[in-house]
């Protein structure tokens, strides 16, 4: 992103601005000089995200700003910087103007989705059920955090969550292309009355989401697609190697090497060591 700072004042008052240019997003932060404080207060945030003539992207951007803000007023410079950091990531996965890939209506497509879903299954069930063993609860720009986020647990008082962003494609597999909207408009649910498919949730009945689906074209799968979904779950959890494996074969994920790039230095990695083989190497074991 770009960054402009205006010295010479907003108007005849004493506010200076910075602001921040991306590809689809411009970031406007008022300060306030005075004499008698040494680091100026903010006084205003204003974001817009293009196209300016879509309401329901544009809107996201006042949405996001008073987040942005409520860092601001809480003193919270950790949660700040970090909404920022993912602002500017997902600016980056875009690709305008040619109706190319719009990160933030991409995140707007998939919880419009899930609120479908969520909205379906809370017919059949209350929430607690639903969040705890159905597809979660989505919601945008809670905890104080820029964005969609999924409830997906809740056990003895504590809640689970899933941040839902994007980040780019590490070349690994081949698999669709990042969309605006994930169930058809018209229709979002089928009757799946002969069981063509598998169950996705137990509150939906026979009903199964009408996913929208993108046929792989050869441009696919020479270059692939050129962003993906990534969700940083909170608090952490601690999964078995068998389950780590299961996830990676239910989403067609392939990279294992991303997997030990993670968590071990590349002094540790030959050519042929397998996950299991790094949890149980001496380097390890001797940190642990």
């Amino acid at each position: 992103m770009l960054v402009y700072a205006d010295e010479t004042g907003t108007d005849l008052s004493n506010t200076r601005r910075l602001t921040f240019g991306g590809k689809l997003v411009v970031i406007d932060i008022d300060f306030t000089i005075t004499n008698t404080i040494l680091i100026p207060p903010i006084t205003k945030i204003t974001l817009s995200i293009a196209p300016s003539d879509d309401e329901s992207i544009s809107s996201l951007g006042p949405a996001a700003a008073q987040v942005l803000i409520t860092n601001f007023d809480n003193q919270d410079g950790e949660t700040f910087v970090r909404n920022l950091s993912n602002i500017a990531r997902w600016d980056g996965c875009s690709d305008p103007p040619n109706e190319g890939l719009n990160s933030f209506a991409v995140l707007k497509g998939a919880g419009d989705a899930l609120e479908l879903i969520f909205g379906e299954e809370r017919k059949a069930a209350g929430e607690t059920e639903v969040v705890s063993t159905g597809w979660g609860k989505p919601e945008r720009n809670v905890r104080d955090l820029v964005g969609l986020s999924i409830t997906y647990a809740r056990t003895r008082g504590t809640s689970y969550y899933a941040n839902v962003g994007l980040e780019s494609r590490r070349a690994t597999y081949v698999h669709p292309i990042l969309q605006t909207n994930y169930l058809r408009p018209e229709d979002p649910f089928i009757v799946d009355d002969i069981n063509m498919f598998p169950p996705t949730s137990t509150f939906l009945g026979n009903m199964t989401p009408n996913w929208v689906e993108e046929e792989y074209t050869g441009d696919m799968l020479i270059h692939g697609a050129s962003c993906s979904f990534v969700m940083d779950l909170e608090p952490g959890v601690v999964i078995s190697v068998e389950g780590a494996k299961k996830v990676c074969e239910i989403i067609g994920y392939g990279g294992w090497s991303d997997v030990l790039q993670g968590v071990a230095k590349d002094e540790w990695i030959g050519e042929d060591m397998m996950l299991e083989d790094l949890l149980v190497c001496s380097p390890l074991r001797e940190s642990g």
